[in-house]
């Protein structure tokens, strides 16, 4: 059986290391490092009571830390990172095609390993999972990779738009309903069904587990968290995802699929590959984006922190924040590819390399790192922080990566998890080891 080589890079190999475009390795690590604190309270705060946390505190210090992580970091890594998931699926593309290789039969084996690496994230690690929803993105978007850059971005705008556009018109019946008494009789009514049940005055103990599903909330998963089996924080993680994915169906769903086109009409316009050459494109981007993105997130905190325009004012708020996050993370891009040019060579520089080359396995450390502090398997300190003391966790898991990640790559062609995601993809045993890097 041939042995893939990535020094060599055959037509049925993955991309060999001086092959690969050095800023989108940058781009990806830190969109990856980003990630981290927006989904950190998700590993260490009950699911189902994130805003309603913070607001029983006293004090300034979990309003800021809330409104500046929802402000600066919220939608926009994340953001970053699906559009170079469509990067990456057009590249896979062009290799194809010019190498004569059947692409949706090579890209079906990716997404299918995905999804299943997805399934078992979630059943054995985080309930907050982004891989299943990768796959099944992908899965679609691999159908239109021949399409043209400005078909993708077309489609991929009007499907970014959707959510907002949903958004909006549901804000805009509210304000003009919610008065009435009898739509805010029913909207009350609704808002106290969807709250989660309290327990008992008893409390658990005594009860079932199956029976304390009944009473999914707060209280459940501090418990559960901190004390309980494998099995029954299993459980939970899994009733979490299968309740989310009505809201992220209707709002990310569309974002996800609409970011994975414009990646891919970005990789076929050529420019965002090499940003030494383009950066007036760039700043425009970067100029454009946070003009629009700045003012649009400012009037969602006023609609949020203020509490304004009550339900309606809430989807007002969201709608911003879906919105304008597009525009900061246009903004963010730009900043990126002007560190990239202007401070390229640098130790940190690489480091951030290091850690998009390896993005697979640095996601999935993060979720290691994070469970096995917070869950009963671990050190059970679930529920024990508050947001600003979580930024602590973030920098030591930032620390962690950027720490680990070079190292490896000297040693290693790819990242552990890197490396079986390809050796599923193509089929065929690939080289792991390399030459140190000097």
């Amino acid at each position: 059986m041939t042995h893939c080589d990535p020094s060599q890079t055959p037509a049925l190999c993955p991309t060999a290391r001086q092959e690969r475009y050095r800023y989108l390795d940058v781009l990806r690590g830190i969109a990856l490092l980003g990630i981290l604190p927006a989904n950190i309270p998700f590993f260490a705060i009950p699911m189902t009571s994130h805003e309603a946390y913070w607001a029983t505190e006293s004090g300034w210090r979990e309003p800021l830390a809330f409104y500046m992580t929802r402000f600066f970091v919220e939608y926009k890594f994340i953001t970053i990172f699906s559009l170079l998931f469509g990067v990456g699926l057009a590249l896979i593309g062009q290799r194809c095609l010019q190498s004569g290789r059947s692409f949706r039969r090579l890209y079906f084996r990716r997404i299918l390993a995905l999804a299943v690496f997805g399934f078992l994230h979630v059943l054995l690690l985080w309930c907050g999972d982004i891989l299943l929803y990768y796959a099944c993105g992908g899965f679609i978007a691999m159908w239109m990779v021949n399409w043209s850059p400005k078909t993708l971005r077309r489609v991929g705008i009007a499907l970014l738009l959707v959510p907002a556009v949903f958004m909006l018109l549901v804000s805009g019946m509210l304000a003009v309903t919610q008065d009435i008494p009898e739509v805010s009789d029913m909207l009350q009514v609704i808002e106290q069904r969807t709250r989660p049940q309290s327990p008992p005055p008893e409390g658990f103990e005594g009860m079932a587990f199956v029976e304390r599903l009944k009473y999914f909330g707060p209280e459940l998963e501090q418990v559960v968290y901190n004390r309980g089996s494998f099995l029954e924080i299993m459980a939970i993680r899994s009733v979490t995802w299968i309740g989310g994915l009505v809201m992220f169906g209707i709002c990310f769903g569309w974002r996800i699929l609409g970011l994975f086109l414009l990646g891919m009409a970005l990789l076929k316009s050529g420019w965002f590959t090499q940003p030494g050459e383009h950066m007036g494109k760039f700043r425009k981007l970067g100029i454009a984006g946070f003009a629009i993105g700045v003012p649009i997130q400012l009037l969602g905190l006023v609609f949020d922190a203020g509490k304004v325009g009550g339900y309606a004012g809430d989807w007002a708020a969201e709608c911003c924040q879906y919105v304008g996050s597009l525009g900061v993370s246009a903004g963010y891009i730009a900043l990126i590819a002007w560190f990239f040019v202007k401070l390229s060579n640098t130790a940190w520089h690489d480091r951030f390399a290091a850690v998009g080359r390896s993005a697979f396995s640095n996601y999935i450390l993060q979720s290691i790192l994070c469970t096995s502090l917070f869950y009963a398997y671990g050190l059970g300190l679930f529920g024990m922080f508050d947001r600003m003391q979580l930024w602590t966790v973030v920098l030591a898991v930032w620390m962690i990566m950027l720490v680990v990640s070079r190292p490896w790559l000297t040693r290693f062609n790819y990242g552990p998890l890197e490396w079986a995601w390809r050796r599923l993809t193509y089929g065929q045993p690939i080289a792991m080891r390399t030459k140190p890097i000097k």
